[in-house]
């Protein structure tokens, strides 16, 4: 998911018909010091993916994805 908005986050509520999601899930974000932040040779590491977990409800999964980041949920299944 695409958070393109500069400065809101988004919080969504993902359906997942049929499958039972596990509870400890992890996000990466690709993130930099703002939106038009790019890497150089000058400055290699200026946007870098950052990963974190995070515990969704396995009835009502849910995530806030964070303002002007790129983020992937990686989701378990049972």
């Amino acid at each position: 998911m695409v958070n393109r908005h500069p400065d809101a986050p988004i919080e969504a509520t993902l359906r997942l018909p049929g499958l039972r999601p596990a509870t400890s899930c992890t996000a990466q974000t690709v993130d930099g010091p703002d939106v038009m932040a790019r890497n150089t040779f000058e400055q290699l590491d200026l946007v870098q993916v950052a990963r974190s977990e995070w515990q969704a409800d396995a009835l009502r999964p849910s995530y806030t994805f964070p303002a002007h980041l790129a983020t992937l949920l990686t989701i378990p299944l049972h």
